[in-house]
Parts: C-alpha cells; sequence; structure tokens
C-alpha cells in the first residue's frame, strides 16, 4: 500500500510578501507540512522568478513543502484551445508551468482541459474541444515523463470533460505521467 499525503490549498491571491509567509507558518503551527502549489504561486512565478527564490524561503522558513500543484487555468490557458493562431502561447505556458512545479519537487500537478462554452469557441465542436486536448496532451506528456511530473487531467462540469473523455484520454496516452484529479 502506498502513503498519499494530506495536502492544504490556499488561494494565495490574497497575499503578498508581507502576509504570505504568515499563513504558511499558520498552516505548518497547526500541523500541515503540504501545500498545494496554486496556480497564483505559478501565474507569479511565470510574471517574476525571482518569486520562486520568496517562495522557496517561504517554505524553508516554514517548513512546509510542496508536494503538487494546480496549473493556471482559464478560456485560453486551457488544452482545449481549439484555435490554432492561440495554442503556443497555451502550450508554451503550460510547459513553463511544468518546469515551475518540477524545479519546486512536485510531483503531481492538476491540469483543466477546457470548458466547452458557449461564448468562447462556439464555431469549433465538442469533438474539435477533445482533439485540442489530446494534440495537447501529445505535447506536454514527453516533458511531463522527462521532469517525472504526472499531469492530472481534472473533471469539471462541462462536456469536454466527462468520465467518458477523460477515459479516452487515459486510454490514447498509457503513461504514468498522466491520470486524474477527480473531484467528487
Amino acid at each position: 500500500m502506498s502513503w498519499v499525503p494530506t495536502t492544504y490549498l490556499f488561494d494565495f491571491e490574497h497575499c503578498n510578501d508581507l502576509t504570505r509567509p504568515f499563513v504558511m507558518q499558520e498552516f505548518a503551527d497547526n500541523g500541515a507540512e503540504n501545500l498545494v502549489l496554486s496556480d497564483t504561486l505559478i501565474k507569479e512565478v511565470l510574471k517574476d522568478p525571482h518569486f520562486a527564490d520568496k517562495l522557496h524561503k517561504d517554505l524553508a522558513a516554514s517548513g512546509t513543502r510542496f508536494v503538487d500543484a494546480h496549473a493556471p487555468f482559464g478560456v485560453y490557458q486551457d488544452l482545449n484551445v481549439p484555435v490554432p493562431e492561440l495554442r503556443d502561447n497555451m502550450l508554451e505556458r503550460m510547459q513553463l508551468a511544468l518546469r515551475i512545479a518540477a524545479d519546486f519537487g512536485v510531483s503531481t500537478i492538476a491540469v483543466h482541459v477546457g470548458n466547452s462554452r458557449p461564448n468562447y469557441f462556439a464555431e469549433y465542436t465538442l469533438q474539435q474541444h477533445h482533439e485540442a486536448i489530446c494534440q495537447s496532451l501529445e505535447t506536454l506528456l514527453p516533458l511531463a515523463e522527462k521532469l517525472q511530473v504526472c499531469l492530472a487531467i481534472e473533471n469539471i462540469w462541462f462536456p469536454t470533460n466527462t468520465a467518458d473523455k477523460l477515459l479516452d484520454m487515459l486510454q490514447r496516452f498509457p503513461s504514468p505521467y498522466l491520470g486524474v484529479c477527480y473531484d467528487a
């Protein structure tokens, strides 16, 4: 039987350099050892690479660590971006998020495959969204395998990420570095 760590997700979006260390210490004082490298923190590192140094210091001072992560997400950041002109930027950001996670020793990163909202990319069919997701996985999985970070595709509440769609992705890409983040 393998051990699965308990991790704690906090919305660091409402913290700054002064308050973040106190929040991390509060978690540690209450017995937490493992925190989630959140999408907010990854976005901050993307904006300012020196922010990673601050996070490493905060983790060391509080005695906590990141063991899993959540990739940045949104309409133009999810794996299903079907517009060819937008895909390269999305893939580059996701590759950087994988590298940032690996730099913190994270072994799993939750990823949104994307949502099929009527206001965005409505001219694309559900199948085209699904193929865009699979093309993204085809690009990202070699890097995830190299970095030894598992991409955990997340179910949410849209036709692009139903159990059937996620299972199809897992069958197409049989890799120990592709898994599922199941929100119940």
